[in-house]
Order: C-alpha cells, then structure tokens, then sequence
C-alpha cells in the first residue's frame, strides 16, 4: 500500500464519504460531450459530458455471464461496453435506452474462433478459444466473412491478389507471411482489397449489432517483439522481420533502423485508418473509429498517424489499454502523448486499467484526472465481471480546459522529471513522473488528500462491494512519491460537511456574445481571484487585462477570433470557469 507523507499539523480525524448501495452514476445527468456538435451517431445516442465526472466505460460484459441485478447496475453506472450481441445491448437498454456498444476486430488481422484457425508457423499448433463478436455471434472469420467476400470478387484463395493481402517480409510467399503473437496474420495495410473487406464487413457487423462504433484491437506502437517470424527461420530464434537484411515487401530501399520502421509504421496507419475513418463517416451518421494503441510508451515511436493530416482525419478516438501500469519516463511518455494527440485535440480517450491492489487506484484515477477531456472514460478491469470502484466516485468540481500539450501542466521539473498539476473548481490533481519524490505547497490550510479505498465486484443482487472515498487534512503541503499522484480537495466552506460552497453558484458572464470585454459576476461573500485567465479552447492563454471591484471582474482582450473560449478564475489554489462565447466585431454603420 502507498502512503502519502503528510507535512503540517495533523487532525486526528477523517472524514469519510461512504459509499451509497444503490445509485446511478452520474449522481447528476451531464449534458452531451463536446465532440457530439460534430457526431451524429446511429440509434440517435449521445456521448454524455465528463466534464466533472469520472465515468465509466466498461470492458466486454456479457449478460449471460452475469445476474440480471448486475446487468441493471452497468447499464444505469456505465455509459457503454464493448463485444456484445444485439440481444445482449437489448438487455442494457431496456434500463438505459442510451447504453453505448462498439464492436470489436482486430486493428489489421483476421479474428479467428479459435488459435487453430492462425496457427503458430513454427510448430503450426494451435487452441484455445478467443472468439469474435459479428451478427452471427462467435465464429471463425476466414470462413464465415472473408471466404465469401473473396468468392462474391472472384479472388481465388493462393492467386496472387489474395497472398497480397497478407503482410509480408522480402517476397509475396506464404513461407514470408508475418504472424503476430496474440495470434493472427498481419494483413497488408497498404492492399485495396483488404482495406475494402474490412470497411465492408466493420460497418456489416456494427449495423448489425446495433453498436456505434468499432474497436480496432492491437493498433500498438511498433515493437519487434510483437512480431514472430515463421517456421522457415533464416537464423535462429527470433528475428526482425523488417530490418535488414529483411524489410517489409515493397519497401523502397534498406530498413536498417527502428526509426525507418517507426516512420513506415506511423505512415501506413496513418493512410490505413483515414480509409477507415472515411468509410465509418460517409453518411449522415457516423460510426466511431476506435483503435486501442496501448500504452503509446515505446521511445522510437510517436504514433503521429493519430492526428491525420491534410488528406484528412485517422480516429475518433483511441483506447489506452494498461493505462497507468508503466513508471518514470514512460509514465511521462503515457500523459504526453495522450494530451497531444488525443484528449488535447478533443478525442475521445478510453482509459482501461489493470489496478493490482484497490490502494492502486489512487495513482491510476489521479493520471487520469491529469489528462482527462470532456470526452474520457475510465475502466478499472479486475475480474471481467459488473465492478465499483471509490476511484469513480471522486468529485473535485469541473475540470480546467485540456491543454494542447502537456506542458502548461507542468509545476516544476523538466522533461519527464516533473511535477504535474491540474486544477479542478474543488481541488488540484498532482502527478509525479520524476524518479525520486517531490514537495508541493500547498495555499491555505483548507486541503485534504483524496483516497479512494475498496471496491471490486458488484455482487449478484446488485449491491456494492465495501468501499469509501477517505479526505485526510493536508496541512500546508505534501510529498508526491516518484511515479505517483496525490489527489487534492479544497475543503473551506466545507463541502464535506454537506454545507453549500459559494462555487456552488453558475458564475454568470455578460454580456454574450462579447466583443472584446466581458464581465463576471461573482457570488455573494466571494473574495477577488489573485489570478485570472483567458484560454481558447486547446487550453492556450490569451493575453488580457483584468480588474476587480465590488463583486465583478472586469476582463478586456484585443484581435482575437470569434469563439468560444473559458475564463478561469484562481484563489488560494483552487479554479473557476465559466464559458464565454467571442462574437465577431461590429462594423458601424454595417449589417
């Protein structure tokens, strides 16, 4: 278990906010995510807003692996799932008609029903069951899909556009075929016959299903170990498929780095997922591009194909599966990429966490709350069952905007040897991805650590496992352990006790739409902030001129575009926004 150095006088008491045995998550209902102003998804469902909530969306849950009790619990305390049948999503939305479902397939592979069906290459064994979800509930893909699709197109299975579909390493030869180890064939991304298949048989199965998107699994960052070769090994062991003397077919000259593999990798997914992304969005109604990048922690690869380019977008959004598990510079590397290419350019963030212990769960929702979107969702996966954990229940407030980047969250440090820290209305989350600890001071002496305890499986009846969010006072500052977070509340005017706090109140901006002024209105009692922002909506500061008197702070700005951007107002540590929506200048005498 971690334990959190406490500096300062210490209460001999804790307040304890104990867990509720029958509840809905969220305890209040959030308006739409941002990013549904540009998504129109199928069955006229809504990603709800996390702009205060940590919300939950759930691994593969399987109503007949469970009691019904434990089906109404998910479906009224998870926004959605994955991997489930048409029949199964019914279940969930007969208690919640906005239950979300993706489907699933693999990144750039076939699923088979079984191992058999991809058989090792080197010793071409092969078991267990792993399964896919399609319309026609788990079935061997190669026979039931891709088999006929090959017949419908007159591609005869062994004919040279059909061994093209398949990935290779020096020649377009079934001895020279890439395995990969989960396992499957890796296909050739770059083929038009595959890219063509997989649109055609995702948007089959996502239609099918009723789901709103798909789950590309295994979209990793490049890793050689990854990778097995076949039994027609050229030297011993293991090799690099891709480096010389070997390279990918096709590739134009020698691969004799895991850069050059990197900048291979990074441009055909990119190419490989805009194909995707224009096929899931052609229609008025789009299905969402999910693809599961793992950790994104690999130092010879920044997955930049996440971003798209001029020739257009690659994903709505990705799932970070092992969120939280790595430390040090991975740690950091884990955050950075996330803001820069996925919560901090309004996408869609599926945090899927492996929490070995309960008492991990601290660190794990504290990197979470530091990268979060309005569009970002959690898991703690421990059983595959209907799990709850006090983690999920942690409520500092609304969030400041995300960031472009992770730098304005630094608080002191360098490159991954920092301090980081994100400000909540209630509160602050602060990480540490340096490898030794590092002291924060804290403004004021009203602050308490966050510390959720307990959780696990929901039981049969639907009741709760133990479990308790724990608020233990602070003092005037605290130690951040090496690769840890401390989650931090502001308790003046005690939210605690169940006692209104003046945040409590919508701060209120007029007028709106401004032109190049505008002004707050504070609440009743509330003291001036010692400090006032402008951010657009990538959380870059705009520069501005602020004054307070009587209640009201007053804020003018110049040249900048019309919009929608947030004030942020700091006292004693703690932040306030309120939304203020930029119209374009007025013109004297013009329409």
């Amino acid at each position: 278990m971690k334990r959190y150095l406490v500096l300062g006088p210490v209460i001999c008491c804790i307040s304890v906010i104990a867990a509720a045995q029958s509840h809905t998550w969220p305890p209040s209902n959030p308006g739409p995510a941002p990013i549904m102003r540009t998504l129109r998804l199928p069955g006229g469902k809504v990603l709800p807003s996390s702009l205060r909530w940590n919300l939950v969306w759930a691994d593969q849950i399987v109503p007949q692996w469970v009691t019904p009790a434990q089906v109404g619990f998910a479906a009224r305390n998870y926004i959605g799932t994955q991997k489930i049948f048409r029949d199964q999503l019914a279940e969930f939305e007969a208690v919640n008609s906005n239950f979300m479902a993706v489907s699933y397939h693999l990144a750039a592979g076939l699923n088979p029903a079984h191992n058999s069906d991809c058989p090792d290459p080197k010793d071409n064994s092969g078991s267990d069951f792993i399964g896919v979800v399609t319309p026609k509930r788990y079935v061997s893909e190669y026979t039931e899909y891709f088999r006929p699709w090959l017949v419908d197109r007159g591609i005869a299975e062994n004919s040279p556009s059909f061994e093209a579909m398949f990935q290779h390493y020096d020649e377009v030869l079934p001895a020279k075929r890439v395995w990969h180890r989960d396992p499957y064939w890796l296909m050739n991304m770059d083929d038009a016959h595959w890219r063509a298949y997989l649109s055609a048989v995702s948007l089959e199965w996502m239609s099918g299903n009723g789901n709103q998107g798909m789950f590309f699994d295994v979209a990793v960052e490049t890793n050689a170990s990854l990778f097995n070769p076949n039994v027609w090994n050229p030297q011993p062991g293991n090799f690099d498929w891709w480096m010389a003397p070997h390279k990918p077919y096709g590739y134009a000259g020698t691969m004799d780095s895991r850069t050059k593999f990197s900048q291979y990798m990074n441009n055909t997914y990119r190419s490989y997922f805009q194909h995707v992304y224009r096929a899931f969005h052609a229609a008025d109604t789009a299905f969402l591009v999910l693809p599961n990048t793992d950790q994104m922690i690999t130092t010879v690869y920044d997955p930049v194909w996440l971003d798209g380019d001029a020739q257009g977008e690659t994903v709505d959004g990705v799932m970070v599966e092992s969120f939280g598990q790595a430390t040090i510079g991975d740690m950091y590397l884990t955050l950075e990429r996330i803001v820069r290419h996925v919560t901090g350019r309004g996408k869609i963030l599926l945090a899927q966490a492996y929490p070995a212990q309960p008492e991990e769960a601290a660190r794990l929702i504290g990197m979470f709350m530091l990268v979060k979107n309005e569009n970002s969702y959690v898991n703690f996966l421990g059983n595959q069952g209907v799990e709850w954990y006090a983690a999920y229940e942690i409520d500092l407030g609304e969030q400041s905007p995300c960031p472009a980047t992770l730098d304005p969250l630094r608080e002191q440090g360098t490159g991954a040897n920092s301090l980081w820290r994100r400000l909540y209305s209630r509160g602050m989350v602060l990480c540490n991805t340096a490898d030794t600890e590092a002291g924060y001071l804290l403004a004021g002496s009203s602050w308490s650590i966050v510390r959720p305890v307990g959780g696990g499986d929901v039981r049969a009846d639907g009741s709760l496992p133990s479990y308790s969010v724990e608020y233990t006072p602070a003092g005037h500052s605290v130690t951040v352990p090496s690769c840890d977070c401390v989650i931090l509340r502001d308790t003046s005017s005690t939210g605690i006790a169940g006692t209104a706090r003046p945040d409590d109140a919508v701060l209120r901006a007029f007028p709106q739409p401004a032109h190049g002024s505008v002004r707050i209105e504070l609440g009743t009692g509330e003291t001036s902030p010692h400090a006032v922002r402008l951010v657009d909506i990538l959380g870059r500061s705009i520069p501005i001129r602020w004054s307070a008197s009587a209640g009201e702070i007053d804020i003018r700005w110049t040249g900048i575009e019309a919009g929608v951007y947030v004030v942020l107002l700091e006292s004693g540590g703690g932040m306030r926004s309120v939304r203020v929506v930029v119209g374009r200048w007025k013109v004297e005498g013009g329409k």
